[in-house]
């Protein structure tokens, strides 16, 4: 896979077209705001007639040292806590495999009605948590009913910046984790 392209397309003397696309590995939605305001700001430059800035935003390589210097053991013990007792893998019922040839996309499509929509929030609210929290929790017990347990563990990927390193608003790059969630 190529992780990142840009492609300018004339449309006519004076209308270019820009296709930016890359993988989702390479950044969070958050940095696509970030380069594009640079992205922006330089061309905006450019067309002044100015020199476009450098150093727009802060290295990456400074969140990487940041995570170098995080201290493992507090983080194997913290998870190590609240992952006591568990012992079961959360799994779901096995599939026969299927052969590259025979595997056919498909897709379902379906639109939610309003009143589904209020009793989903509804319910998040009564509880205090939001409604991804909400499905987190269906889907923990799901994972239950198939697993026969009352305790589950499965992953749901984070995104967060520490607001411990400075420009961190600045920066572009890959900023998520995936962390347990244990449904008990």
């Amino acid at each position: 896979d190529i992780l990142f392209k840009v492609a300018v397309f004339r449309l006519d003397a004076d209308q270019l077209y820009l296709v930016w696309s890359n993988h989702h590995i390479m950044m969070d939605g958050w940095s696509m705001g970030v380069l594009m305001k640079s992205l922006f700001q330089n061309y905006e430059a450019l067309r002044a007639g100015r020199t476009p800035a450098n150093g727009q935003g802060k290295p990456y390589s400074d969140y990487i040292k940041w995570l170098g210097k995080q201290d493992n053991e507090e983080a194997e013990s913290y998870w190590s806590e609240r992952l006591a007792g568990f012992e079961q893998p959360s799994v779901l019922p096995g599939r026969l495999p299927v052969k590259k040839d025979e595997y056919v996309n498909k897709e379902y499509s379906f639109t939610w009605d309003e009143t589904l929509v209020a009793r989903i929030q509804q319910t998040a609210n009564l509880h205090q948590v939001t409604g991804p929290n909400l499905f987190q929790a269906v889907w923990g017990i799901v994972l239950s009913k198939y697993n026969f347990t009352d305790d589950v563990v499965f992953g749901t990927v984070v995104s967060g910046r520490p607001s411990e390193i400075n420009g961190i608003e600045t920066m572009a790059g890959l900023f998520i984790n995936t962390i347990p969630v244990r449904v008990k």
